[in-house]
């Protein structure tokens, strides 16, 4: 319902100098007249006729050059107001022809820049990146085109996606691979892309992942990325990604999604994962100490060596979780974890050679397959199929 508004305020914009200038002259040449029959208010005579009781008796030159001084200083008020808004209109029709032409050189810009993404040098696809970024920088800035800026970021994360399918489509076959291959070293321009999407693209102006997918990076290759501490990827989905190793010191990553994502020997130091989502998750000998995992959803995950200290469990969901040689507690028993009841810890399993290190005021609930500690029945070990993203369900 608000399109009238918006038609009206057009038209008065479009048409107010014109409309103005045409009252304007009007209302002069009426007023001309009628100061005329003013000074002259009986004809033939030099007497005040009856009803003209404003214009003072044997003063009637005086009062007309006031009235017409005061009628000069309305309209040329009037005029200056009418100069005023004619070049605040000239003014934000320069602005307009200027926007539209930076408009045209974005453009160009971008499609320069997405076609160097293609390169075969690191070096220009480094260059095509840092030139997106400038260009979303801007978009985002206020005034800034939103839709285009979000159409930038779209474009990098893919080619995040593809660079990743392009590594495993060109990976070699596992079979002939030694226990202790890494992989390949993680691409530069992969990095940096990922780097410039946390930094440049602001958190308000992101994707919703419920509604429209976030920032989608899921089945991305970044083991071993590094990003600056504190980095910002709320909203991203980085479910199914491989990040291995990754140095995320104090990144924000509240509501992100990290289903079934490769987070072995991850570093999360301090990071805020509060209400994400890492349901078969493997986060096996992941450092976790003093990070945020409150109302997370971690469901069959595989926390097996994680280290836990000081991290905020609030609410977390520990179903079926391997919580094997997890460490709650630093080795003296000092700087437990946060909010850690016997009730979520019930609810997962473990080894029974390789128990957690719980808070002193948390005992074992049970042997680790979920029976009593002192049951003599041979051991559980369906649950071990459905942990971690490689499970056999």
């Amino acid at each position: 319902m608000t399109w009238p508004f918006r038609w009206f305020g057009s038209v008065v914009y479009n048409r107010a100098i014109t409309a103005f200038l045409i009252v304007w002259v009007l209302a002069a040449i009426a007023a001309f007249f009628w100061i005329v029959d003013l000074a002259d208010p009986c004809p033939g005579t030099n007497l005040v006729c009856p009803g003209v009781e404003w214009i003072r008796p044997g003063y009637l030159a005086e009062d007309f050059r006031n009235l017409l001084w005061a009628a000069s200083l309305v309209f040329g008020g009037a005029g200056a107001g009418a100069a005023l808004i004619n070049a605040l209109r000239r003014t934000r029709l320069m602005q307009a022809e200027h926007a539209l032409a930076q408009r045209g050189q974005d453009a160009e810009t971008f499609s320069r820049a997405v076609e160097q993404l293609g390169s075969k040098e690191t070096a220009i696809r480094l260059g095509a990146i840092y030139a997106l970024e400038g260009l979303m920088r801007s978009a985002f800035a206020d005034g800034g085109d939103k839709t285009f800026g979000r159409q930038i970021g779209e474009t990098l994360a893919a080619f995040v996606r593809e660079q990743s399918a392009e590594e495993v489509r060109k990976a070699p076959d596992a079979a002939t691979l030694p226990d202790d291959y890494e992989g390949p070293r993680l691409a530069v321009d992969r990095e940096a892309a990922v780097a410039v999407l946390a930094r440049s693209w602001p958190f308000e102006h992101r994707p919703f992942l419920y509604t429209a997918g976030g920032v989608d990076l899921s089945s991305a290759r970044l083991a071993r990325l590094r990003l600056p501490d504190g980095a910002d990827l709320r909203e991203f989905d980085l479910s199914n990604a491989d990040l291995r190793e990754a140095q995320l010191f104090g990144v924000e990553l509240e509501g992100a999604w990290l289903r079934s994502a490769n987070l072995q020997k991850v570093e999360l130091t301090g990071a805020t994962l509060r209400g994400a989502l890492l349901d078969s998750a493997n986060l096996q000998k992941g450092k976790l100490a003093g990070a945020d995992l409150s109302f997370a959803h971690i469901s069959y995950a595989d926390l097996e060596g994680a280290l836990l200290q000081e991290t905020n469990c609030q609410s977390v969901e520990l179903h079926g979780v391997n919580l094997s040689a997890a460490k709650f507690v630093s080795h003296n028993a000092s700087d437990p974890a946060e909010n850690l009841n016997l009730e979520q810890v019930a609810k997962a399993r473990w080894r029974p050679d390789r128990p957690p290190a719980l808070p002193p005021e948390i005992d074992r609930p049970h042997r680790g397959d979920g029976k009593p500690l002192r049951e003599v029945s041979p051991l559980d070990e369906s649950w071990m199929t459905v942990v971690g993203p490689d499970a056999l369900i």
